[in-house]
């Protein structure tokens, strides 16, 4: 929601003119990049050293990102050949359009290594990271330690990159740093260790604020793994420390905005690009004030993001997974029963 919300002021930005602009919300990415490390950790840990656990696990994590990601792309595709002029920032050439089908990073028109569906960018770290992971459970019966070194090897080859390599290794930077982060407090918090309940809360707000108030480029341009990768650390494991006293209050909406975010994130572009198509028919523009135009574009987004979801990516999910027979994995542990982890020794 902080990348939809930079959107959607972004949005009111070129189209009136408006200075709220939170640039710090492009760090939402970075939560997530830590989110994900977690996630596989938590979600693997009962199958590790098991057979065949890097294939199902790759094969789950490709049918869960692959089809809506197509879908999407596809529709950006439709609108740039069908009405070129309503799709803002995007041209076509071959090359650039297979690439990004791939998720392998290409220099777009403008010389960018964005994909035509341009906040498909940050899937190519997403996959990197999965194929990365999955290496690590297919060799070892303790994959945080692969997958922590094969992700730090890839950085250190990204320091050695020139020009001449091309666009793809432009993802072998420190931000692959974000997915230890996530992963090491997965495995903490499976064994129990998280703030304690009297600490989770301030630190939460403190890492919040450290967050929301930088700017990479107004700071000069600092590793984004330090400026934001930390502090969107320090907000998981804090969420994670507190999981168990907010889970119910919390339920419900955030519940149904954290399952359908795959969906929102993919296409909250053209909500925004739907929604001042329809501003400027109806001649509603000029009389728009930036607040609400904010507003606007962030509800419509989330609405939007969670019918897909549920009319679109869990049908097609099912439909998928009832094709493809599936490999069978154990279930996750809960996180707030560490021993239903055992040690892996």
């Amino acid at each position: 929601m902080l990348v939809v919300l930079l959107h959607a002021m972004e949005s009111a930005r070129d189209h009136l003119g408006s200075g709220y602009v939170l640039y710090s919300g492009a760090a939402g990415v970075d939560i997530f990049f830590a989110i994900s490390g977690f996630i596989m950790v938590v979600t693997t840990a009962p199958s590790w050293g098991a057979h065949g656990a890097g294939a199902a696990f790759m094969e789950r994590r490709l049918i869960r990102l692959v089809p809506l990601y197509w879908l999407a792309t596809c529709m950006r595709l439709g609108l740039l050949l069908v009405f070129p002029g309503l799709v803002r920032h995007t041209k076509l050439h071959l090359w650039h359009t297979i690439a990004s089908f791939l998720f392998i990073p290409a220099w777009n028109f403008a010389h960018i290594p964005s994909p035509v569906l341009p906040v498909g960018w940050t899937l190519s770290y997403e996959l990197l990271f999965y194929i990365l992971f999955a290496t690590a459970l297919i060799f070892s019966c303790r994959p945080i330690r692969w997958a922590t070194g094969l992700l730090l090897l890839a950085v250190g080859i990204g320091y050695f990159r020139t020009p001449a390599w091309g666009a793809a290794p432009v993802i072998l930077n420190s931000v692959l740093i974000e997915f230890i982060f996530g992963m090491a407090i997965g495995y903490a918090t499976l064994r129990g260790i998280r703030l304690s309940k009297s600490t989770a809360a301030p630190v939460f707000l403190v890492a919040l604020a450290v967050l929301v108030s930088t700017d990479i480029a107004r700071a000069g341009s600092p590793p984004r793994v330090l400026l934001w990768g930390i502090p969107a650390a320090i907000i998981l494991l804090a969420s994670v420390s507190v999981e168990e006293q907010v889970a119910r209050p919390l339920a419900g909406l955030p519940n149904t905005l954290g399952d359908a975010s795959y969906a929102i994130y993919l296409f909250h572009i053209f909500a925004l690009e739907a929604m001042w198509v329809a501003f400027d028919k109806f001649h509603l523009t000029p009389h728009i004030g930036d607040i609400t135009a904010i507003v606007c574009g962030t509800a419509v987004s989330a609405l939007l993001g969670v019918a897909t979801h549920f009319y679109v990516e869990k049908p097609m999910m099912e439909l998928i997974r009832s094709k493809i027979p599936s490999r069978r994995m154990h279930p996750a542990p809960s996180v707030s029963r560490p021993e239903a982890l055992p040690l892996v020794r």
